[in-house]
């Protein structure tokens, strides 16, 4: 039994998935790991295409700068708190930075969505953390610019019914 619970648990590490999740993906790839996840990333791709047509009206805006661009992202959530859920936050931290990476600065959200960052499609990306956090989420608006101010902004907006409330991070 002990086996059984320390191969939920590392599944559970691997993949965010909750307990039971874990546990019938195991049972069903005869606790083979590699499987399991695979089983789990399927299942939360299935989960995030039912939620893709759910309305993601809140969310947040973050302001991401090096020395040489600014990018400006917008990613939008169903509800606010959503939006301050740290696994959201990390992720659109993530997103800000790899978009400081590229040097398109006319790039369009479709062709942003396509790129692949560590291993797999933006877009995928966007999927799994609809899985983890249970809502819909959108990116909404993207802007890549030269930075004309040399300081680094690391302000995170956080936007709730037209309203625009500042996190610091």
């Amino acid at each position: 039994m002990n086996e059984v619970l320390a191969n939920v648990k590392n599944l559970r590490e691997m993949t965010g998935a909750g307990f039971l999740d874990c546990k019938k993906a195991l049972e069903e790839n005869n606790n083979d790991l590699e499987s399991s996840v695979d089983f789990l990333r399927k299942k939360g791709l299935a989960k995030a295409n039912k939620k893709s047509s759910r309305e993601a009206k809140e969310g947040a805006v973050g302001v991401y700068s090096d020395d040489f661009l600014t990018a400006v992202i917008l990613i939008n959530s169903e509800t606010d708190f959503a939006a301050k859920n740290e696994v959201f936050l990390n992720f659109m931290e993530e997103i800000g930075n790899f978009s400081l990476n590229i040097e398109n600065s006319n790039l369009t959200l479709e062709d942003f969505n396509s790129m692949i960052f560590e291993n797999i499609s933006i877009s995928d990306r966007f999927k799994s953390i609809i899985s983890k956090i249970g809502e819909n989420i959108i990116l909404t608006k993207l802007l890549i610019t030269v930075t004309l101010i040399t300081t680094a902004l690391r302000t995170l907006f956080v936007v709730r019914s037209g309203d625009i409330n500042i996190l610091s991070s």
